[in-house]
């Protein structure tokens, strides 16, 4: 194999295992996500209240939570389960907008 096609089978070797840790992240934050809905009975109120169900709310926040996670920080948590310092700002902006994106329309 050359250099140029070793670059490249790295660099797909490297791609495919970035996204399985999204895939991992994406089921971790979404049980999370769930877990601490299920724990606040405001939230599960506020929920009906927006005519939004859970599943649909942890999918939509853990969505928008790992598309902006930065490659880095995907591999720290999937090594360490340490979240890094901005996921809670992360998570606030998607619970927000997903509040907003899936309230059915009048």
């Amino acid at each position: 194999m050359t250099r140029a096609g070793l670059i490249v089978a790295c660099a797909v070797i490297s791609s495919v295992a970035q996204a399985q840790d999204r895939a991992a992240i994406y089921q971790l934050i979404e049980r999370r996500c769930e877990a601490l809905i299920q724990g606040s009975p405001d939230d599960m109120a506020n929920l009906g209240a927006l005519g939004i169900t859970l599943p649909n709310m942890c999918q939509c926040i853990a969505s928008t939570v790992n598309a902006k996670l930065l490659d880095s920080e995907v591999t720290t948590l999937q090594g360490s389960g340490a979240p890094p310092p901005r996921v809670d700002a992360l998570w606030t902006a998607a619970r927000g907008f997903c509040a907003v994106t899936l309230r059915p329309k009048s």
